[in-house]
């Protein structure tokens, strides 16, 4: 008889255990099946198919504040992608309405800012960074019609990226403002598991303006 109890007990906490969380894709944070999923993968330090996980939450329910501030986490301390950390932290800092945690989280982008200066600090040290950033721009940025292959009347160009790039960085440099990184996140969907993850070597498009968002 005390067998029988133990056992109900265990099937019947396990049946309250999977009611409290939601396989829908569409779901906010913990609830969320692709959250779930990604924090498995975490804990068994599986940091890659963590980031992937997180994403795919936040592409199917974009108010999940609390992926972006995992795969920050995740960016900074086991992916050294500090460019990467930086977009994820403002994101959360963006969409979360803890206050008290957005506060953290400030301080942690304030010191991932600083390694990300740190590290490019020691990459130019005792180097012309103007020019070693030009003669890279020039060799690696693809802006014109003929070199690409692109028509000229073609609504896009081409950008291969380079180390220590961000989407807010790029968007910047080739789209006038940085908070057009947005734009260069949906035109790439097709490459970009998230904002954050750009890999040296990516050939991203980059959307010519409308006339309403150039602000120059």
């Amino acid at each position: 008889m005390d067998k029988f109890n133990v056992t109900f007990r265990f099937i019947f906490s396990v049946i309250l255990l999977s009611g409290c969380f939601s396989n829908d894709r569409h779901a906010l944070n913990e609830n969320n099946s692709f959250y779930i999923k990604a924090e498995k993968f975490r804990k068994n330090g599986d940091f890659n198919n963590a980031v992937e996980a997180f994403s795919q939450c936040i592409r199917h329910s974009p108010g999940s504040y609390k992926a972006h501030l995992q795969l920050a986490i995740i960016f900074e301390d086991n992916l050294e992608n500090l460019s990467g950390a930086i977009v994820q932290y403002q994101n959360y800092i963006n969409k979360s309405p803890e206050k008290n945690q957005i506060l953290i989280a400030q301080k942690w982008l304030r010191r991932a800012e600083e390694k990300y200066y740190n590290s490019l600090k020691i990459k130019y040290e005792d180097k012309d960074i103007s020019k070693s950033l030009d003669a890279e721009a020039s060799t690696e940025i693809i802006i014109s019609p003929q070199d690409t292959g692109i028509n000229e009347n073609s609504e896009s160009f081409f950008y291969v990226v380079r180390s220590g790039d961000t989407l807010n960085e790029i968007a910047k440099n080739l789209l006038g403002d940085s908070q057009h990184w947005s734009l260069l996140y949906e035109a790439n969907r097709d490459v970009l598991y998230s904002p954050g993850q750009l890999q040296v070597g990516q050939r991203l498009i980059i959307p010519q303006l409308n006339p309403t968002q150039n602000h120059n």
